[in-house]
């Protein structure tokens, strides 16, 4: 199938949409904004607005199960949310800075949140509780992502490295070197064998998971990567990025298809099943794209 734009809300957030997040094969996304709201989306329409964070939303997560979301937040707090109430469960105080990153585990008992501060916090999802925290990073912390298998969680730093960590233990198990500037996104392949980065210096890489540099796609001229995810099948990307166009590439480095209808910076972009896409952006609106 020719990959196409299969519908657009505009003005979905009062400002910049800097994540979204889908249910893994479903059809449900939750967006997170500069307005200090997140919205969760269901067939095409606002299923609940979540009201409650005081400063910019950063971050997006929704549990594998579709059941709860995680906002990440410039106001030092993460929130977990119900999904299906829009009420919330959670609020988790440990970060002395803005919170930038969010990731619940597959099985949904551990949330990971890093940001400003540099660390990463792992919190027991049920209670709220602080377990542990993840020190290592010389700068900010801009994503977290836990592998499928949930035995590892990946960070995407601003000081221009990927770590990734036991979650259990808080060691780092792997540097991945090869970026030139800061990492912005980090993702892992649904076999869990390989992971995605997106970075300001203009290129999107694939690495193995003991830190080897697979690939590297992506020319200054294009600008920052902002987000890059595998398809489910593992064998393609979708990137999004400062040069508004949501792009599909096959894994060996090949540029398949480039999507325009951002007006402006396109920010993120995450999956739902049938390999649909959904991208938001500075433009504040939302395209979903069959890819």
């Amino acid at each position: 199938t020719t990959p196409k734009l299969i519908k657009s809300h505009a003005n979905a957030h009062k400002m910049t949409i800097p994540s979204v997040a889908c249910k893994q094969d479903g059809a449900t996304f939750v967006t997170g904004s500069w307005d200090a709201t997140a919205k969760i989306w269901e067939n095409g329409s606002v299923k609940a607005t979540l009201q409650g964070h005081t400063d910019w939303i950063r971050r997006v997560a929704m549990s594998s199960d579709g059941q709860l979301v995680a906002t990440a937040s410039d106001d030092h707090l993460v929130k977990v949310w119900d999904a299906n109430t829009g009420t919330v469960k959670h609020t988790l105080e440990g970060h002395s800075r803005g919170v930038w990153a969010v990731d619940f585990s597959p099985d949904t008992k551990l949330l990971a949140s890093g940001g400003d501060d540099r660390t990463i916090i792992l919190w027991d999802v049920a209670t709220g509780q602080r377990l542990r925290t993840c020190e290592g990073h010389a700068d900010a912390v801009n994503m977290v992502s836990f592998a499928p298998d949930g035995t590892s969680l990946a960070s995407a730093g601003a000081e221009r490295h990927i770590r990734t960590w036991d979650p259990n233990t808080c060691q780092t198990t792997q540097t991945f070197y090869g970026h030139l500037n800061q990492v912005l996104s980090v993702h892992w392949s649904r076999d869990g064998k390989e992971l995605v980065s997106a970075s300001a210096d203009a290129t999107v890489k694939v690495w193995s998971r003991n830190g080897r540099e697979l690939k590297s796609m992506g020319t200054w001229l294009e600008g920052w990567y902002r987000e890059a995810r595998f398809t489910s099948d593992g064998n393609h990307l979708v990137t999004v990025g400062d040069d508004k166009v949501v792009k599909v590439w096959q894994k060996s480095g090949v540029l398949k298809t480039s999507l325009p209808g951002h007006t402006n910076w396109a920010l993120s972009v995450c999956l739902c099943r049938d390999n649909t896409a959904v991208s938001v952006g500075d433009d504040r609106s939302i395209h979903v794209w069959q890819v």
